[in-house]
């Protein structure tokens, strides 16, 4: 019985902790979309649409802070979207 309980417990703490990583990355994903859009804006750069949409769906916070990055030393919009 002991045992079990043991397992029970890592097994709700580990499932907690996942979640709690989870919604760690979907923050920090929101902070630099949201910091991106701000500084664009900021810099009266508009994004088309689809820039917009592609914004809102990416999962990748690397590709978000590359976006972020880029932003800081553009222009214009489509040089941040612009693959190397």
């Amino acid at each position: 019985m002991g045992q079990q309980l043991f397992e029970l417990r890592g097994f709700v703490a580990e499932s907690l902790w996942e979640q709690g990583r989870q919604r760690g990355r979907e923050e920090s994903r929101s902070l630099v979309r949201t910091s991106l859009l701000t500084l664009l804006d900021q810099k009266g750069l508009t994004l088309t649409q689809a820039q917009l949409d592609l914004v809102h769906e990416t999962q990748d916070l690397g590709i978000l802070t590359s976006w972020h990055t880029r932003a800081l030393h553009t222009t214009a919009p489509d040089e941040i979207f612009t693959c190397e």
